[in-house]
């Protein structure tokens, strides 16, 4: 049997991503399974027994703890003698990666989603970040980027080579569940919505899920909602999230959303209701400055909805240019209201394209088919420790 441990900082990542990957694994009875994360008891409560949770005091962002969390992972991997040891968010990466080399476990595994200091000017912070990512790659036996660009700039940047590492499939996590979004039920959830949130049933309602900060691109969605609503008396903005005003998102743009008659913004909304916000949606927008794959793009592609995002490795992946998205560069908001006006002015364009992201989904992007996926790279990194590859 192999043991493997997987390391996050907090509990989301792995009870969000990791979990339905997991319980495949634990399915084939080829793995023992632990989870390592800052101390959460409703989430080890949540667990199933078979999962072996070990809580490490940590948080995100940086820790001047570091040298101590790394020592007490390097005596946790040392004393369970894991097999594979896998991390994924840049702090657990950081900390997991150097113990486990220090340990001296066999296979150790980065789940590269998303690569930091890429958008970044140049400068010192640019430079620090980059260094972190260069150890992390250094210590991991494997990495597994979130794309095919992201992969390519990481070979270029030497941080990673062609024979440590690949993508799964065209990039992405675990992707979508499409019986959770039922096609079948969108118009029926597009009413409900509208009604709930104070939406007009008529209103062609640009829609954004996620961190409302500066970074996901939301002060060029702002700017280019102000001249479009100038504009078109019929064009509404759906915020789903909450404000981060810590983040370089100003106090002055958190009182436009919160001011401005034709913007909704809901808060966070819980997991199960995600989807309804979707479905109240004619097109969803993303000009994220740096993005991983995008998970978000992928749910919006399952309720049918055309997508304007960013020309940046990740979430330019997702779909395809010109038929079931549009891409304009980071921090353009003149572009992002050219391709706004496009839809809103071309309604069989906007169909056109929803009807070519939900296939563009169900062909690549189907939870069941991203998780096979998964598992089977995992069966080949076991096979690889028996003997057997």
């Amino acid at each position: 049997m192999i043991k493997i441990c997987f390391v996050t900082t907090v509990p989301f990542g792995l009870e969000h991503f990791m979990l339905p990957i997991v319980k495949k694994l634990y399915e084939t009875g080829e793995f023992d399974i632990s989870f390592i994360c800052d101390r959460d008891d409703a989430f080890a409560g949540r667990l199933p027994e078979w999962i072996h949770y070990i809580p490490v005091k940590m948080k995100r962002g940086i820790d001047i703890r570091f040298l101590k969390i790394i020592s007490q992972l390097k005596k946790i991997f040392k004393k369970n003698k894991f097999d594979i040891v896998a991390y994924s968010n840049e702090n657990a990466s950081l900390y997991a990666s150097i113990a486990a080399h220090q340990a001296h476990i066999p296979v150790r595994l980065y789940n590269q989603w998303g690569v930091r200091h890429r958008n970044m000017k140049k400068g010192a912070k640019r430079s620090f970040y980059k260094f972190i990512e260069k150890i992390i790659c250094k210590c991991s036996t494997d990495t597994r980027p979130q794309s095919r660009l992201h992969r390519e700039l990481c070979i270029q940047e030497r941080l990673i080579t062609e024979q440590n590492s690949k993508v799964l499939g065209l990039g992405g996590t675990i992707g979508v569940d499409l019986q959770d979004f039922d096609i079948v039920q969108k118009e029926a959830w597009r009413k409900e919505f509208r009604k709930k949130v104070s939406l007009p049933e008529s209103a062609f309602v640009f829609g954004f899920i996620g961190r409302i900060t500066k970074d996901k691109g939301i002060c060029e969605i702002l700017e280019a909602f102000d001249r479009l609503q100038k504009e078109e008396p019929l064009a509404w903005l759906l915020l789903v999230g909450d404000l981060d005003v810590n983040n370089g998102f100003s106090e002055r743009d958190k009182e436009i959303i919160q001011t401005n008659g034709r913007i909704v913004c809901t808060g966070r909304l819980p997991k199960e209701d995600v989807k309804f916000a979707y479905a109240a949606m004619d097109v969803y927008v993303h000009p994220s400055y740096r993005e991983g794959f995008g998970l978000a793009i992928q749910e919006a592609g399952a309720m049918a909805l055309p997508v304007i995002t960013t020309r940046i490795p990740g979430a330019s992946e997702v779909l395809v240019e010109g038929q079931s998205c549009s891409l304009v560069p980071i921090k353009s908001p003149e572009q992002l209201y050219v391709a706004m006006a496009d839809f809103l002015g071309h309604p069989d364009k906007t169909a056109a394209f929803g009807a070519a992201a939900r296939q563009r989904v169900e062909q690549e992007f189907e939870r069941s088919k991203m998780i096979g996926r998964q598992v089977e790279d995992y069966l080949e990194l076991a096979n690889r420790l028996n003997g057997r590859a």
